[in-house]
C-alpha cells in the first residue's frame, strides 16, 4: 500500500475499514498516510507492535518498477539476528533483487484491481 497513492488508499479503507484491535494500529486515515509515506521513502517497513517479536518486509519489484510481492522476516527479539534489524533488512533486500532478476517478466494484474482483498 505505501507506494499506492492516496486516492485507492482511501478507497480500500472506506470499502474495508480500519481495524481497531491492537492498541498502536493506525486508527485514522491521516496517521494511515504518515506511517506509508515513511514506509515509501524507507523502501521497508517494520512491525514491533507485537511483545517480544519483530518484523521487517520489503517489496518486490517487477522491470517497471510496479510491486508484485513482498518479502517478510519475523522473528524472536532475544534472537542476535534481531539486535541489528537493518542488517536483517539488507539481507533481505537483497533477497528480494535476487527474486527480481529470476522473474523478469511478471503477468499483468490492474494496478488498481483490488477484488481479491479480503478473500
Amino acid at each position: 500500500l505505501s507506494l499506492h497513492d492516496a486516492l485507492p488508499i482511501y478507497e480500500i479503507i472506506d470499502r474495508y475499514g480500519l481495524s481497531t484491535g491492537i492498541e498502536t494500529t493506525s486508527n485514522s486515515k491521516t496517521n494511515l498516510l504518515r506511517e506509508l509515506e515513511t514506509i515509501r521513502k524507507q523502501q521497508y517497513a517494520t512491525n514491533t507492535r507485537v511483545r517480544g517479536v519483530y518484523s521487517v518486509a520489503v517489496p518486490i519489484f517487477d522491470a517497471a518498477g510496479a510491486v508484485r510481492a513482498g518479502l517478510v522476516a519475523t522473528g524472536s527479539k532475544i534472537e542476535k539476528a534481531w539486535n541489528h534489524p537493518k542488517y536483517v533488512m539488507e539481507q533481505l533486500r537483497m533477497t528480494a533483487q535476487e527474486i527480481e532478476l529470476a522473474i523478469p517478466a511478471w503477468p499483468s494484474l490492474g494496478t488498481s484491481d483490488y477484488s481479491v482483498i479480503g478473500k
